[in-house]
């Protein structure tokens, strides 16, 4: 599970695959400069340890306030780092994917998309319906399986308090949406589910009013589960 450059992988006597190699360098040279912009204790990060897995974590800000939790859980276990950026709705997902996949090869995905889906911006219409977002999920499923071998986590939406208009959130949407994202993974039972909505509705004096966002006792349960469950995904694949 060493940290290997994934355009070295690449690179044969073909010159189509040298050419894609480029690409793939490229990516992660990226990768890395978007890092380089990015502030804040989720992008800390530490000099990754070529002998232990690697981790990415791939959210919206719920999961960037999480990420040094998870990360200082999994200190001398794992190498975890999160994507250059906020992670958006599904529609980026699905474009972006291949490309916050770049940096390494890695063993272990963590991934949530629906806020950003559910929220309306700047019209009465919500972001991305619903049955786009589960066409969205399938997508994006597709092409971390294409493009790793990674253990695949799916963390559901986090709790909407009522109030939420900056911008605007119906409470209640995300247990739509959370219920279609778990009929698409029927599909795949090899994903393990995080059952993030649960965790976040079951302590609410941990959460913002009229806010998606959570205080630090909140974001630090939060990132104690998520590790918990990387950790037990970490068991199986030693």
């Amino acid at each position: 599970m060493k940290q290997i450059i994934i355009f070295l992988s690449f690179i044969t006597l073909s010159s189509g695959a040298f050419s894609q190699s480029e690409d793939i360098y490229q990516d992660s040279l990226n990768w890395k400069k978007a890092i380089g912009e990015a502030s804040g204790a989720a992008w800390e990060f530490v000099d990754a340890n070529p002998d232990l897995p690697n981790v990415l974590i791939v959210g919206n800000s719920i999961s960037i306030g999480y990420t040094p939790y998870v990360r200082e859980n999994l200190k001398g276990i794992a190498n975890l780092y999160r994507i250059p950026e906020n992670g958006g709705e599904t529609r980026k997902g699905v474009g972006k994917m291949k490309f916050w996949l770049s940096e390494t090869e890695w063993d272990i995905i963590h991934f949530n998309f629906g806020l950003h889906d559910l929220k309306y911006v700047d019209s009465p219409e919500i972001n991305v319906p619903v049955d786009e977002y589960q066409d969205n999920l399938i997508k994006i499923i597709d092409i971390i399986k294409t493009n790793t071998n990674a253990k695949i986590i799916f963390a559901t939406t986090s709790y909407v308090p009522e109030g939420c208009n900056n911008p605007g959130r119906d409470s209640g949407d995300e247990i739509i949406y959370n219920a279609a994202a778990l009929s698409v993974l029927l599909d795949y039972r090899d994903i393990l589910i995080d059952p993030h909505y649960s965790l976040t509705k079951n302590y609410p004096e941990e959460q913002r009013e009229a806010n998606v966002h959570f205080f630090e006792s909140g974001k630090e349960r939060q990132g104690d589960q998520v590790a918990k469950l990387i950790s037990e995904v970490l068991l199986t694949i030693k």
